[in-house]
């Protein structure tokens, strides 16, 4: 499976403030077999965060490497691991994400337990996506069955949406908070996703916006039937340059100034 590498911010920043840049990602390369997300923080490389210097959060063995350069999620209990990017993040950095990620369902499964992956205002570790008031996620069945839910929690949702198991799929859910009332919208292997039904079309509009997300991340739920393990890669979370610290602006002006001054001496 092909690796995705995330950039720096400090080589994006210069570059384009309008455009969507690296934000967070994880290839997950560099985890042993059964090594777990706990302690894994930014390594500049295979794992980034260009928001903050924050890691994975979680207390739970389900995710762990496979030994293979991927994730392994057994979805035997409901669980959740996630990346807290601050509180008003969204609102202070007005823009459009993308949250995606590769997820494979081994053949031969049964059972509704599932994998997704998110956004969410809550950190309570011992939960799913279901139950921490979040909004959007999205959720992969042992079946293969795909559903989004705009949210919070399990509303605003698809019927299920079948895929092939024992193949790799391509998951993108992309928020939208520059606009007064948020829209979502999501694919699956770049095939756009009706969140609204047939007469309404793809995005799902917001009545009243998800402000309070903060987290972002992958969860799995464990429903009382046959549980298996899933393999997810690629983790990548996408959008604007953030609004930098004064501190930040300020360094950010001066390597502008560098950049001209440079520009003039060579013409």
């Amino acid at each position: 499976m092909r690796k995705l590498v995330g950039l720096p911010l400090c080589g994006l920043l210069l570059a384009s403030q309008a455009g969507a840049v690296v934000l967070v990602s994880d290839n997950f390369s560099g985890l042993t077999s059964g090594q777990t997300l706990q302690t894994r923080t930014p390594d500049g490389t295979n794992f980034i965060n260009n928001v903050n210097s924050n890691g994975w959060s979680t207390n739970s063995i389900v995710f762990s490497g496979n030994g293979s350069g991927g994730l392994a999620v057994n979805n035997f209990a409901s669980r959740n691991v996630l990346i807290d990017l601050g509180a008003g993040y969204f609102t202070t950095n007005p823009g459009v994400y993308t949250l995606s990620v590769t997820m494979t369902t081994p053949t031969g499964q049964t059972g509704t337990s599932w994998a997704g992956i998110g956004f969410t205002p809550i950190n309570t570790l011992d939960q799913s996506f279901n139950g921490l008031n979040s909004a959007p996620w999205l959720l992969h069945r042992n079946t293969g069955n795909v559903q989004v839910f705009g949210g919070p929690d399990a509303t605003n949702g698809t019927s299920a949406i079948a895929t092939t198991t024992g193949a790799a799929h391509t998951f993108v859910l992309r928020l939208d908070t520059s606009t007064p009332q948020w829209t979502v919208q999501a694919t699956i292997d770049s095939v756009a996703v009706d969140l609204n039904g047939a007469s309404a079309g793809t995005t799902f509009t917001y009545g009243t916006n998800p402000t309070a997300i903060r987290y972002i991340g992958i969860a799995t739920a464990f429903n009382n039937d046959s549980s298996s393990i899933q393999t997810l890669d690629n983790f990548l979370f996408e959008g604007p340059v953030p609004i930098p610290e004064p501190a930040g602006v300020s360094l950010a002006a001066a390597a502008a100034g560098v950049f001209l001054l440079r520009r003039r001496r060579v013409g």
